[in-house]
């Protein structure tokens, strides 16, 4: 694994990558299927020692079980550096690294890891019945099994939740600098790595968002037809009813703007088709676009835009660039 930037590796799986870092990071580790078992054995090692942590452990162990014999000590002790990393500054004092055995690996208890890619939607149940969508280029980490405690989630990107409620064990999803905690709902989050704004509609029922960390303060009270927005550094949610669909009709297979701002547009598009978009003229930006779409091919969705938005595209490098006419 020497040929690893593991300072790349941390800023990905502490989601501080930009869309450019992530789809290198992603290329380097699709390249050979060992990298990508290795990072994500050592990602899910950090969590649940993190978790350990949280729940007052003075001594968290990092177990880190890979497919591949112990005498493979160049991607085992990768793993292992990866894990040392992801737990900078937290305190962990040892590593133990275990064997390759089921046995081993029932007994670290892993959380999963759903990972989507540009133009990728997916749908999946966790154990508990709750149903989640995860949108282009997100990822949800979820353990195998809820515990006896409050059920929680943390999000990179944008995952609508239908949840199973059950107010003795709450349901909670950790997604940037908030968190958001149903109230009995249907609700889709909204926090890409970058974001400094955490977003949270709700279809059905409500949610209470508020803030990770800082002062303990009740979350803002979110409920159906309702957007909430709390941007990094504020305790205090704020709320206001919008057109669900527009934020929602992405877990249905369509593309929903209105009045939205183009620049939020074109980054929507890009995850969608697995295309960057790019503009010649920045002033471009502030223009506002309303507009659906459903299964049309991205040349069709391209033809249909340019005459609405009064410019032109053209294919530049794999991007697509926006010129004013």
């Amino acid at each position: 694994m020497s040929d690893v930037d593991w300072d790349l590796v941390f800023r990905y799986f502490g989601d501080e990558c930009g869309a450019e870092e992530r789809e290198e990071f992603e290329r380097w580790l699709n390249a050979d299927p060992r990298r990508r078992v290795v990072v994500e054995a050592a990602a899910v090692a950090a969590d649940r020692s993190l978790a350990e942590l949280r729940r007052g452990s003075p001594r968290p162990r990092v177990r880190v079980a890979t497919p591949w014999p112990a005498s493979d000590a160049s991607w085992r002790m990768g793993a292992a550096a990866a894990a040392l990393l992801l737990l900078a500054g937290t305190g962990v004092l040892w590593i133990e690294r275990s064997g390759t055995s089921a046995t081993a690996e029932r007994e670290a208890a892993p959380l999963r890891m759903a990972r989507t890619t540009r133009g990728e939607r997916r749908t999946f149940d966790l154990s508990d019945g709750t149903r989640v969508v995860l949108g282009a280029t997100s990822t949800l980490r979820y353990p195998a099994a809820f515990g006896a405690g409050a059920r929680e989630v943390s999000l990179t990107g944008e995952g609508y939740f239908d949840v199973k409620h059950d107010s003795a064990h709450p349901f909670r999803v950790h997604a940037g600098h908030a968190t958001a905690e149903d109230v009995g709902t249907q609700f889709g989050v909204l926090a890409y790595a970058g974001d400094s704004v955490v977003r949270v509609v709700v279809r059905e029922g409500s949610v209470s968002l508020g803030a990770t960390t800082g002062p303990a303060s009740p979350g803002a009270l979110v409920v159906r037809g309702q957007l909430g927005t709390l941007a990094r550094g504020r305790v205090l949610a704020s709320v206001h009813t919008v057109n669900v669909d527009a934020y929602l009709g992405w877990t249905e297979g369509r593309l929903v703007f209105d009045e939205t701002p183009l620049s939020e547009a074109l980054t929507q598009l890009g995850r969608w088709y697995g295309v960057p978009f790019r503009v010649a003229d920045s002033a471009l930006l502030s223009r506002r676009l309303t507009a659906s779409f459903t299964t049309q091919s991205l040349p069709d969705v391209l033809t249909a835009l340019a005459p609405v938005l009064d410019v032109r595209f053209e294919s530049v490098s794999g991007a697509v660039l926006m010129h004013s006419r």
